[in-house]
């Protein structure tokens, strides 16, 4: 191999990867991942706190049978960041050759992450939605969100979209740039029980900076096992003998 290593930057990731070929490597690699019998690694997570705000995270190593090099993702996260108009999150990725451990590339991690997990969202709605499904609800209108409208819209499955947000600025302001750049039909939700029936909800796709109080609250409450035909039995106590066991709920 050569001595020198590729450098991709955040506008040769969006170059060089398209969203459509992203998401047919990613089925590829889940295929690989649960037939490949435990002959490789699993992935290994590592946290370091640097500061107050300030933390590190390494996920390794990036391993899939049948290739030759496995990848190191490094993300820093940093509070102050926002206040300063940059990323929370940032990060690199290292792909490393397995026979040698030289170093092949470096390139950004946050831009391969995001459009990472929009294709492998994608992939789902292929799988799992109604053939010829379009309708989308989002809830959550930030970069992620995004990218997951581009990567339906990428393999054919946005017509229209419906977004909400706890922001209604950020829930128009993507209406807009969809209805512009990508010709969708697109508008804000008012609420989040106005959209239509999904075919993808990538919930919460955003790093909320607070949260969704009582959105789902209600639903959770009402949520209960449901008693058989006639059993008027009171809801049993827990068994102060067995400490620790789950309470069942009816």
């Amino acid at each position: 191999m050569s001595d020198r290593a590729l450098l991709l930057s955040r506008s040769d990731v969006a170059r060089f990867l398209p969203l459509r070929a992203l998401a047919s490597s990613i089925g590829d690699a889940y295929i690989r991942h649960s037939t490949d019998g435990g002959a490789v690694p699993r992935p290994q997570r590592a946290r370091a706190q640097i500061e107050d705000g300030a933390s590190v995270v390494v996920n390794f190593p990036g391993v899939l049978a049948g290739y030759d090099a496995y990848t190191v993702k490094v993300n820093a996260k940093t509070e102050a960041n926002r206040d300063v108009g940059l990323p929370f999150l940032r990060g690199t990725i290292l792909l490393i050759e397995r026979a040698t451990g030289g170093l092949r590339a470096i390139l950004d991690s946050t831009l391969v992450t995001a459009m990472r997990t929009a294709a492998a969202g994608a992939l789902g709605v292929t799988a799992l939605a109604r053939p010829g499904a379009s309708k989308v609800a989002l809830f959550g209108a930030g970069v992620q969100g995004t990218w997951h409208l581009g990567a339906l819209h990428a393999i054919g499955r946005l017509d229209e979209a419906r977004i909400f947000d706890v922001e209604p600025a950020r829930a128009e302001q993507l209406a807009a740039e969809l209805r512009s750049s990508l010709g969708v039909v697109a508008r804000a939700a008012a609420s989040a029980t106005t959209s239509p029936t999904p075919i993808a909800v990538p919930s919460l796709i955003r790093i909320m900076t607070r949260p969704l109080r009582g959105l789902f609250r209600a639903r959770a409450r009402r949520r209960r096992w449901p008693r058989p035909p006639g059993d008027n039995r009171a809801r049993p106590r827990p068994d102060p003998a067995t400490p620790g066991r789950r309470r069942r709920r009816w």
